[in-house]
């Protein structure tokens, strides 16, 4: 054995076989094993895809409420993986639709059927919504490769993870969109502008940890390593780089600045300053973990640990909250927390 071998702290182990050193220092901390960076690049993708398939499946869904049967029936014969995913985003934004007088369109009788004898309107708006979520799916996953080309093997690494581990058909789609490693795409003008704007709405809210990942994803976008700490001054950071990136551009693009005034920084400020707050939340488990059972949820939640809420009747949909945030507050009722790939429910009374 060498002597750089015995003197080189990345190799040396502790009694239980652990690595010590800079080998143990660069040891990943986020899900599946991969780096934070890598799954807080994959998940601002799905959730950019999640939006672009709830935008799809709303504008279908109110030209004809049939539409979900037709997806139902693809997603079955045709083994569609658009449906399938189409028709899930669909089934947990239904319940809400009424609220905000999102009604299904009807289909006129009789006329020409289509595809599975479904009336030709319906299968045409059926297959039209799962190319639109391809497409998109294609965008979003030709965007993310041109900003992470080096770190191709690791982001698509985490899609197929979290798509297999995760059950998120979003990751799944995103996978299967993907351009090959060899594929170069050119940088766009304007980049980190919808990433930066989007931060300044979540700080806004009040939701500071959520507004801080925009802001880094905006800046990674142009190449800019941010060197703030505190969120005021990583705002102010980041604008002055994409107003400094448009000047070199010659175009000129609208960055918004936060609201001067004070907000809060927790859910349970903003619901019990929030009057017309529902008096329930949807919640699914955050960080993209998932649980089997209503025993394991019950375990977490306990536990304080996090989960995001997923309520479209909410305007802080997309936020975090635990057990004390909500035991902390008077306005909210009830907590629906969905489990097992989104497909059951737990309802925790507060």
């Amino acid at each position: 054995m060498s002597r750089s071998r015995l003197t080189d702290p990345s190799r040396i182990e502790n009694q239980w076989g652990k690595p010590l050193g800079k080998q143990a220092a660069r040891t990943p901390s986020g899900l599946y094993g991969y780096p934070k960076q890598i799954q807080s690049s994959c998940e601002s993708s799905v959730r950019k895809l999640r939006k672009a398939a709830l935008k799809i499946v709303k504008a279908a869904y109110q030209k004809d409420a049939k539409v979900a049967e037709f997806l139902t029936t693809h997603a079955r014969r045709n083994k569609s993986v658009p449906a399938k995913v189409l028709l899930a985003t669909l089934n947990e934004a239904r319940p809400v639709f009424g609220k905000y007088g999102v009604e299904g369109g009807k289909t006129a009788a009789g006329g020409r059927y289509g595809l599975y004898g479904y009336p030709a309107k319906t299968a045409s708006l059926g297959v039209q919504a799962c190319a639109q979520f391809r497409e998109a799916a294609g965008h979003i996953a030709s965007d993310l490769h041109r900003r992470k080309a080096a770190k191709y093997g690791r982001i698509t690494g985490f899609l197929k993870d979290h798509w297999k581990q995760g059950k998120c058909g979003y990751s799944r789609m995103l996978h299967a969109s993907y351009p090959d490693e060899t594929m170069r795409l050119a940088s766009a003008k304007g980049e980190g502008i919808n990433e930066y704007n989007a931060a300044v709405k979540w700080q806004d809210r009040g939701d500071e940890r959520r507004a801080k990942t925009e802001y880094l994803e905006a800046a990674k976008a142009i190449g800019h390593k941010v060197e703030a700490k505190d969120l005021d001054k990583i705002q102010a950071e980041v604008k002055m780089a994409l107003e400094k990136r448009s000047k070199a551009e010659g175009v000129s693009y609208t960055l918004h600045t936060p609201k001067k005034a004070s907000v809060p920084t927790t859910v349970a400020a903003w619901l019990g300053e929030d009057k017309t707050a529902s008096s329930y939340l949807t919640v699914v488990p955050a960080y993209g973990k998932d649980y089997k059972s209503k025993a394991q949820v019950m375990q977490a939640w306990n536990e304080g640990k996090d989960f995001q809420i997923n309520d479209m009747s909410s305007r802080y949909d997309g936020s975090y909250i635990n057990k004390q945030d909500a035991d902390n507050q008077g306005g909210l009722r009830a907590i629906n927390i969905r489990y097992n790939g989104l497909r059951k429910v737990v309802v925790i009374n507060l």
